[in-house]
């Protein structure tokens, strides 16, 4: 621990300097080119980190130069993706037009079709001679009413059989011979 104790002095009580006029004329100089030798670093030390950071700001410069080529760079392949996508689009939109267009003709085709057979259907009923539509085996796929009526069986019935299932026995009574 430190204790200080000031205490109040006169000017008797001070040494005397004796300097001469010259003495003080020179050591005034001493003191300012010690001060300007002071000042002369600080600024060569402000020079040196002045410099030091205008390096730092160049390559800063540098790279953002580089990031703004990249980036120009990917503007523009977003621009080519960009109408690569709008012709795509486009593309698409045609495409569905006539995908449209062709499922609009289909449905007319597919009620002309489901009109014509169901006049099929109605012709095929109404004809009173017996009508059989097979396939290769022999597997009935179509009867009219005539034929369940010549053979006694359902249109269930006889759509489950086939040529060789059947017997034409009770047939017998409506052929003339």
């Amino acid at each position: 621990m430190f204790i200080y104790y000031f205490s109040e002095i006169s000017s008797k009580e001070l040494p005397s300097l004796s300097l001469s006029n010259n003495d003080l004329k020179l050591e005034t100089n001493q003191v300012l080119e010690m001060e300007l030798h002071r000042t002369k670093e600080h600024m060569q030390t402000l020079i040196e980190e002045i410099e030091t950071t205008n390096e730092e700001l160049q390559s800063t410069n540098e790279e953002l130069q580089s990031s703004n080529e990249e980036l120009q760079s990917t503007n523009e392949e977003l621009e080519t993706g960009n109408e690569e996508l709008q012709s795509t689009n486009e593309e698409l939109q045609t495409a569905y037009s006539e995908l449209k267009e062709l499922y609009s003709s289909n449905s007319l085709i597919k009620d002309k079709f489901q009109n014509l057979n169901h006049q099929y259907e109605s012709l095929l009923d109404n004809i009173n001679d017996a009508v059989v539509v097979s396939n290769l085996d022999g597997i009935f796929l179509r009867v009219n009413k005539a034929m369940e009526t010549l053979c006694e069986y359902s249109k269930e019935q006889l759509l489950t059989k086939s040529w060789d299932e059947i017997s034409i026995e009770p047939a017998k009574n409506y052929l003339k011979f």
